[in-house]
């Protein structure tokens, strides 16, 4: 699995490689980054970076590829030890429809009868434009999806610079492995994760939220947030 392939495609089917890019709901750039997945990693990594920005591919790259890896890494994605490329098609389902939605529809392909943790089998439980991204990004299906019925092409000279830049972000420390992350790294992220994700479906308000992110252990909201995690920690 060419995770940089795969971050090339998925600019393709976000943007057609168009750094100048904006969509009705405000997702900006060559990713389409929403400005509250910004104002997310601006949060976590003590960045400042204004939403203007998202127009300059390599801020926009980041941003991405910051965002795939929170994706690959959240509770839902990694329980029960999920083959890297199920995670990947889980990470990038999330990315394009929300993972709230996508979270449901593990779970009712889950009750189902579904092997969503080592099968494929879940992505008929998606949105047909969520299944035709997957396909074209993860399976390499050229056939599935067309940004402005142009195809997509690496032999134009300038996508070809574009896609350069995508596959040169990985090597300086873009890449969304998860085995460059400590164990015990890993694990924290899962669970402050975790903890966020009990929150949003808990109806935690912005505050509220802006606040657990400090993961500050004597905050209120953050022992309420504990509690909840400790009541759903075995579920899905």
């Amino acid at each position: 699995m060419d995770l940089r392939e795969i971050a090339a495609r998925q600019a393709y089917a976000e943007s057609g490689f168009d750094s100048n890019a904006k969509s009705n709901a405000g997702a900006m750039g060559l990713f389409q980054i929403m400005p509250s997945v910004l104002q997310d990693y601006n949060t976590k990594n003590n960045n400042t970076i204004p939403t203007d920005s998202l127009t300059n591919d390599s801020i926009n790259t980041n941003v991405r590829n910051w965002y795939m890896n929170d994706l690959m890494n959240r509770g839902w994605n990694t329980k029960n030890n999920p083959s890297d490329s199920v995670r990947v098609a889980k990470a990038l389902g999330a990315y394009n429809w929300g993972s709230g939605n996508l979270v449901n529809a593990l779970n009712k392909a889950k009750a189902d009868g579904i092997d969503i943790y080592n099968s494929f089998d879940w992505l008929s439980y998606l949105a047909p434009e969520t299944r035709d991204y997957i396909d074209f990004i993860l399976m390499g299906n050229n056939n599935s999806l067309h940004r402005n019925n142009i195809a997509y092409n690496t032999k134009s000279k300038q996508n070809q610079e574009k896609i350069n830049k995508i596959k040169n972000s990985f090597a300086k420390g873009g890449n969304l492995n998860s085995k460059n992350i400590s164990n015990k790294n890993r694990e924290i992220a899962k669970i402050k994760s975790q903890l966020e994700q009990l929150a949003i479906n808990n109806n935690f308000s912005a505050e509220e939220l802006k606040e657990l992110r400090k993961f500050d252990e004597k905050s209120e909201v953050y022992k309420r947030a504990v509690e909840l995690y400790k009541k759903y920690e075995h579920d899905f």
